[in-house]
């Protein structure tokens, strides 16, 4: 049996040390409340980016048919100052060598062969979903995860 000497500081710095590791974890364990909140806050913000997200995809989405439609909103206001010059020129052409009704017919359907290459253009380039995939995706992920978590939460403890 060891006989404590009171000159000795180490065991004394020992109890110290023992007493200060124990309040420091007795500080350090979290309660089911705190987990909660800290389970409800993680949520909110994990909500919060998921709509960020959701936003985001949505611009990367419509950029490229907006610019379609751009490109086809250009296209018909150019036909339409220069359509009635060209017409008359492409007529008068076709005038020179054929019948005046056939020069017009002929002008006639090559005006409807190129609003309707304008028209399938710019139809091909704005078809396509709106739905952001990834988000709904990441919004599934979210969900489940919620749902096992509130499992785990409501098990017993012992």
């Amino acid at each position: 049996m060891r006989v404590r000497d009171p000159a000795d500081p180490t065991q004394e710095d020992f109890s110290e040390s023992l007493h200060e590791s124990i309040s420091e974890i007795s500080k350090n364990v979290q309660t089911a409340g705190d987990l909660l909140a800290g389970i409800t806050q993680d949520l909110s913000k994990l909500v919060r980016l998921e709509i960020e997200l959701a936003k985001q995809e949505i611009v990367e989405i419509a950029r490229p048919k907006m610019v379609a439609a751009g490109v086809a909103t250009l296209g018909v206001v150019l036909a339409l100052m220069i359509v009635p010059f060209m017409l008359v020129t492409v007529f008068e052409i076709f005038a020179t060598f054929m019948p005046r009704w056939l020069a017009a017919l002929v002008v006639t359907l090559l005006v409807a062969g190129a609003s309707a290459g304008i028209f399938f253009f710019a139809k091909r380039k704005l078809e396509g979903s709106f739905v952001p995939e990834t988000t709904v995706k990441s919004v599934k992920v979210t969900l489940r995860t919620f749902k096992e978590s509130v499992k785990w939460a409501k098990r017993p403890r012992r």
